[in-house]
């Protein structure tokens, strides 16, 4: 029982850094998000004025779009797989010494 109830402490310990994490990271996004719009319009206008096509910066936007999904998609899987690394060396690394494990990774 009271294995589990460390557990269960270590899960609610890691979702709650992670919740702070996440948020966080949204409104560090968000920030970069309305500091870079004004910019972005401003651009686009002179882009504009200077010929270019609606369909030109449409399709340059989601261009610029899908590659910054792909490189935070690239970004976050790094992150995960450190995290579980890390995660992984501590377990592995609790057998002999007085910290409690988790459990589920030492088996």
């Amino acid at each position: 029982m009271r294995q589990i109830g460390q557990v269960l402490a270590q899960v609610s310990q890691a979702l709650e850094i992670m919740v702070v994490l996440v948020t966080a990271r949204g409104v560090l996004l968000l920030a970069q998000i309305l500091v870079g719009m004004c910019q972005r319009c401003q651009e686009l206008v002179v882009c504009r004025m200077l010929g270019a096509s609606k369909s030109l910066l449409r399709g340059t936007l989601w261009c610029e779009s899908a590659l910054l999904g792909v490189v935070s998609g690239v970004g976050a899987v790094i992150g995960a797989e450190a995290a579980l690394w890390g995660l992984s060396a501590r377990c592995s690394t609790s057998r002999g010494s007085r910290i409690t494990c988790c459990g589920w990774c030492c088996r």
